[in-house]
């Protein structure tokens, strides 16, 4: 998939929550910050590679990127 904006990977990231069953509260409680950090970041206009993979990271994923030309 390809990604336009940081709402599309937001998005994806709470649908990843919900089907893992995983709450803001769980991922901070697992990097020893707080669900308010946890809703910071969600809400940052530019999210950063090590955003996404702090959270991904509660979920058992990897953040995994590759180019396309287009």
């Amino acid at each position: 998939m390809i990604y336009n904006s940081n709402d599309q990977i937001v998005k994806e990231l709470k649908k990843l929550m919900i089907d893992n069953d995983v709450t803001q509260a769980d991922i901070a409680k697992a990097h020893g910050t707080t669900r308010q950090n946890i809703g910071s970041i969600l809400n940052k206009k530019n999210l950063s590679f090590a955003d996404i993979d702090l959270m991904l990271s509660v979920f058992g994923y990897k953040l995994d990127i590759y180019f396309v030309k287009g």
